[in-house]
């Protein structure tokens, strides 16, 4: 059974309340979980994640990426010698988890005025096949 676009919105808007909840006590608090374990490039899963066609798909015009540095981690991104902006995954910053009490793992590119260039999904296991629902229709709705 499909269930309409509503329900998908819905479900993206709990999620999104759940990372504003954290982005708010991360702005007050950075966050009691990030401050008492920190995430670094080390522990980071951005190089996990993190390939030349991935991306491409976040950043149209880069042409490569670097060095993954910094806490919370990020990856420059260039086209030439240009920077362009930065990738990072949000569960480095915002330690957010869903309604499985697991973490999402969202790739976000952020150009140097702090537009967002893209969005991908990369791992999540919230029971959203429950509603009708695939990740690639997540996966569109981030890219709205």
């Amino acid at each position: 059974m499909k269930y309409p676009k509503l329900i998908l919105t819905a479900l993206v808007a709990v999620i999104a309340l759940v990372f504003s909840r954290d982005i708010l006590q991360g702005s007050i608090a950075f966050s009691a979980e990030s401050t008492k374990n920190p995430r670094s490039a080390e522990t980071s899963n951005l190089s996990t994640y993190l390939t030349p066609e991935l991306v491409k798909m976040i950043f149209p015009e880069a042409e490569r990426f670097g060095d993954i540095e910094g806490s919370p981690p990020s990856a420059p991104v260039f086209r030439g010698d240009t920077l362009l902006g930065y990738v990072f995954e949000t569960y480095d910053l915002v330690q957010g988890v869903g309604f499985s009490k697991r973490p999402f793992h969202i790739l976000v590119g952020m150009d140097l005025s702090g537009f967002v260039t893209g969005v991908r999904l990369m791992h999540h296991v919230e029971p959203i096949a429950i509603l009708g629902r695939t990740d690639e229709d997540f996966h569109q709705y981030l890219t709205q």
